[in-house]
């Protein structure tokens, strides 16, 4: 109902007419850029995204195009040019609007009850129309008001609801209006828009692409976009035919007096380029449509193949009747044919040299067809492969083409890749780029270049090793620095409890000529203290073999200090702690220090098994199979199989037990009641009596045939 009126509504209001008034241009592209924003809130507000709108009253100004009149003065016509008009409309929500579920319908009145007075004003709409809809509004908001009412639950029965007023704006603002996107630099760089000449040094190139990164949004695209920019030393227009050559120390105010300067030669360039491009399009389409082409590829200039395109447009039956078909053409510099199926011609090409060339390339173009067809099938399947091969793993980029490999080399590689998808996908590859040649893994650049004949399985392997030396490096390095922080933790905890060992070991430190003589004289000590303990023992000895009647030799065994190591480890407290550990448990030999001095890592404690983390799900697949997670349980030195078959089996013979069981009751049943089928139902005194039974009569009435009367009437 409102497509037409939309439609004709933003063409009347669209830019692009108003070039020739910048004012009225800028006004209307400010206004269509927030009726975008309020379509779009109020088309995800009827959706169920529930957010505030942009403001609860929007004024909205378009200067709309009139139509051109025509008066007559003296017998002639002259047509008056349109003058622009004008338009107002606001909209407007409750100054305590709430976005909730409940204001759906609100909203869409609101912004419907707008559109339909934008569109009368600017005059896309008559009376008739609007009152239709405003009577569809008032419809919809009586069936809000009901909401208890009983409504038919049948969703065969219920049909669709119409589009609405705010569904066909949003559609037809998508459709006939799109803001011109600025494209990034790189987008620009792909599609060959920006060139640089070759007498510029790598230095001058690099300033050049770093000033346009950084202004190119207002370098006022719009004004030369589809015009290639060549970085040289100056300003020029059409140096190269469509191109727009400035500076590469170019400045804003000095590129913008450039474009104000030459605005007329610009746009003349820029329409004679726009039609060029058109008119080669043109030719190429039409060509791949009448010889059933893919492509028509030009590796020379396009001015010098525009006479080539005509030549073959013309003759399109003489080609097709010589087999030129399916196939892809090629505008070059010489006659020729490759390998993929391609057909090449030069740019230079007259009707006679076609005409015998045609002759001589007529019964090689069956070949020809058929190579192409393979070569196409063979590059849809490696596309294929690659683009899942993106889609699983994600890596940065997939670089297969630029490579002198041939078309099986990068299906077969594709392929493969694709085969270990799945087993690459465990790892993070946004950072690297695939590409196919001789084999280089840089972890450093982050390329990896793999040969045609790469072996999948291999590469997963290898990388599993190198993620695994990763981790193994990793584990002792967190086992060092946790060893490193115990040390440093028990070093604090002395120096808190005996703060003067702690002064003397830094005196120690700072004077080891000290140290040495305080060496000596613990020495000393230890080696006079060894003694007196060891004649004691004896002197203890000596009395329990005198008075115990005990004798020497048994006494002569080797003291606990003797059998520990000597009177060196009787001396020393530590080692004699160390020797009785070793002693009472020999298998925790592993977990103490090897020495005094140095901090063994295996001393501290190993990570637990539920503190272990795993890189993916398959490795913590596979560690739960090598721990047996996996494994069938024992209960009772009983496999779990063997008693699930066991319980099957019993539950299938008490099955038969009772199936059986069941069955001699129902005979048993039978016997007694009959095997008359008895269907239970209400019971009616008609069926009782038989009178709903037509067949039956009631007794003393004669059934009557018709036209026969009865014995009274016929006395009568």
């Amino acid at each position: 109902m409102y497509k037409k009126a939309l439609h004709s509504f933003f063409l009347k209001v669209h830019p692009d007419f108003f070039t020739s008034a910048p004012t009225q241009q800028r006004v209307n592209e400010a206004s269509i850029a927030q009726l975008n924003e309020l379509l779009g809130w109020a088309k995800e507000f009827k959706g169920g995204i529930l957010r505030p709108p942009p403001a609860t009253e929007i004024s909205f100004s378009f200067f709309s195009q009139g139509e051109a009149s025509k008066t007559s003065v003296d017998g002639t016509t002259k047509i008056i040019p349109p003058v622009s008009l004008e338009v107002h409309a606001t909209f407007q929500l409750p100054n305590n609007f709430v976005a909730n579920d409940a204001n759906k319908g609100l909203v869409e009145r609101s912004t419907n009850k707008f559109l339909r007075d934008l569109l009368r004003k600017a005059k896309c709409i008559d009376g008739v129309a609007d009152s239709i809809a405003v009577a569809e509004d008032a419809a919809l908001e009586k069936e809000e008001v009901k909401p208890l009412r009983r409504r038919s639950v049948d969703l065969k029965k219920r049909s669709k609801p119409a589009k609405s007023l705010l569904d066909d704006a949003a559609e037809a603002m998508v459709e006939t209006w799109n803001l011109t996107s600025l494209p990034t630099m790189d987008e620009l760089m792909e599609a060959d828009q920006v060139l640089f000449s070759q007498t510029l040094s790598p230095v001058q190139s690099a300033h050049a692409l770093d000033t346009l990164r950084q202004t190119l949004g207002e370098l006022m695209y719009e004004r030369w976009q589809n015009m290639p920019l060549l970085i040289s030393d100056h300003f020029s227009v059409g140096d190269i035919s469509g191109t727009l050559t400035i500076p590469w120390d170019f400045t804003l105010p000095r590129f913008y007096a450039f474009l104000q300067q030459n605005d007329a030669a610009i746009q003349k360039e820029r329409k004679q380029v726009e039609s060029f491009a058109h008119r080669v399009e043109t030719l190429i389409s039409e060509i791949c449509r009448d010889l059933e082409v893919d492509d028509v590829l030009i590796s020379c200039s396009h001015k010098s193949a525009l006479n080539c395109l005509e030549l073959l447009h013309r003759n399109r039956l003489t080609l097709a009747q010589h087999g030129v078909q399916r196939v892809s053409l090629e505008i070059g510099t010489k006659f020729s044919l490759r390998a993929n199926g391609v057909v090449i011609v030069p740019h230079d090409m007259d009707y006679t040299k076609m005409t015998a060339w045609l002759r001589v390339v007529k019964p090689k173009l069956a070949l020809q067809q058929k190579l192409y067809a393979l070569s196409k099938q063979m590059l849809e399947s490696t596309m294929w492969h690659l683009k899942e091969f993106r889609s699983i793993v994600q890596p940065a980029g997939i670089d297969a083409f630029d490579n002198d490999c041939t078309y099986a080399e990068r299906q077969k590689w594709a392929k493969e890749l694709f085969s270990v998808a799945g087993s690459l996908a465990q790892w993070d590859w946004s950072e690297f780029t695939f590409s196919i040649g001789p084999l280089d893994i840089n972890w450093d650049d982050h390329t990896m270049t793999l040969p045609p004949d790469v072996d999948g399985a291999g590469i997963v392997r290898y990388i599993e090793s190198v993620h695994a030396s990763a981790k193994e490096r990793k584990r002792d390095q967190q086992l060092k620095d946790s060893a490193m922080a115990k040390e440093k933790e028990e070093h604090m905890t002395l120096e808190q409890r005996n703060p003067s060992s702690a002064f003397e070991e830094h005196l120690s430190q700072e004077f080891p000529e000290l140290n040495g003589g305080k060496r000596d004289d613990e020495q000393h000590h230890s080696a006079d203290a060894a003694t007196a303990q060891q004649a004691s023992l004896n002197a203890h000895a000596d009395a329990l073999a005198k008075y115990g009647g005990g004798s020497r030799s048994r006494q002569q065994q080797p003291t606990q200090p003797q059998q520990w190591g000597g009177g060196d480890i009787a001396a020393d407290p530590k080692a004699r702690k160390a020797a009785e550990l070793r002693a009472s448990a020999p298998y925790m030999e592993e977990y103490m220090t090897s020495s005094p001095t140095s901090v063994d890592e295996l001393s501290v404690e190993r990570p637990l098994a539920h503190a272990v983390t795993f890189a993916s799900d398959d490795e913590a697949k596979d560690q739960m199979i090598w721990e047996g997670f996996y494994d069938d349980n024992f209960v009772d030195q009983i496999p779990a199989s063997t008693q699930d078959d066991v319980r099957r089996a019993f539950l299938a013979t008490n099955r038969n037990h009772r199936e059986a069981a069941a069955k001699q009751m129902v005979e048993e049943l039978q016997k007694t009641y009959g095997k008359k089928k008895k269907n239970f139902s209400h019971i009616k005194m008609g069926d009782l009596t038989g009178i709903n039974d037509p067949k039956k009569q009631p007794r003393g009435f004669p059934i009557l045939s018709p036209g026969v009367k009865g014995s009274r009437a016929a006395t009568m």
